[in-house]
């Protein structure tokens, strides 16, 4: 292996290494959020039908808008993160690829010649 394809290899697992870190984060925090999200609905929403003052009605819709908001923020979120690694492998499967294919071409230049 050259010394500019062991660079590109290192550079590329050193970046990984750190953005998967922070995707597992995020990866893992999302669910959560959704989860909350549809909880703070919920529990608004029962909280609404069990209050008949005007006051909480209000309260409890704001609830079930928060929770509702939480949920959609949490999904983009995971899309973003399922988009950004799927975009980031595929670069880097690219360039390793790559790497391969010009190692076969000298490897088939050195026979020849």
């Amino acid at each position: 292996m050259s010394a500019d394809q062991e660079f590109v290899l290192s550079i590329g697992a050193l970046f990984t290494e750190k953005v998967q870190g922070i995707e597992q984060v995020v990866a893992s925090v999302t669910p959560k959020l959704s989860v909350a999200g549809g909880g703070i609905a919920a529990a608004s929403g029962a909280a609404k039908t069990a209050m008949t003052d005007q006051n909480w009605m209000t309260v409890a819709d704001y609830g079930v808008m928060a929770g509702i908001i939480v949920g959609v923020v949490s999904l983009v979120l995971q899309a973003i993160v399922f988009y950004r690694r799927d975009k980031r492998e595929s670069k880097l499967f690219d360039a390793k690829m790559d790497s391969m294919h010009k190692q076969d071409e000298r490897n088939d230049a050195e026979k020849r010649g």
